[in-house]
């Protein structure tokens, strides 16, 4: 199964590269995220005040985990020398697979649950790279109620 979700998240990518018409800014970037996801990420600017992210990978003890969140974008957060520092906040969900890891824990299966997070980033003048870290708070609602904060430092290339 998760050999289908990384062959989905490719191909994916693919079209929107493929399908990209010409506009003023980049809109799809890929790159790579570490914390308590370590994977691969993008994320997909609609406008300037609505913008689409996902995570795709690991964590200490799980399968796999797939986040997706709906973000909102402040360009001009703070300014530090002249460069302005960016912040986010979004709204999305995290899955995220436990396998059968703990024989004797309720910790197995399927987690699922709504996730609320935000972030600062900077976007590198004329090399379309962004850089973020971004914090988030998970409260899995099946197959039981409990809460997570993630943390996650990355980057990604604007097409």
């Amino acid at each position: 199964m998760l050999k289908r979700i990384f062959f989905f998240v490719i191909v994916l990518a693919a079209n929107c590269l493929l399908v990209r018409t010409s506009f003023a800014r980049p809109l799809l970037g890929i790159g790579a995220i570490i914390g308590t996801t370590t994977g691969f990420t993008a994320k997909y600017i609609q406008d300037r005040q609505t913008a689409y992210d996902g995570d795709i990978g690991w964590g200490d003890t799980d399968n796999y985990r797939i986040i997706a969140d709906r973000l909102w974008p402040k360009a001009h957060f703070f300014k530090v020398n002249d460069q302005w520092i960016g912040s986010y906040w979004g709204l999305g969900g995290r899955v995220r697979d436990r396998g059968n890891n703990h024989a004797a824990s309720s910790q197995n299966g399927i987690e699922l649950g709504p996730r609320v997070m935000g972030g600062l980033n900077y976007v590198i003048p004329h090399y379309r790279v962004e850089v973020f870290g971004e914090l988030g708070l998970v409260m899995d609602v099946v197959p039981a109620t409990d809460a997570d904060l993630e943390i996650g430092l990355g980057g990604r290339y604007y097409f």
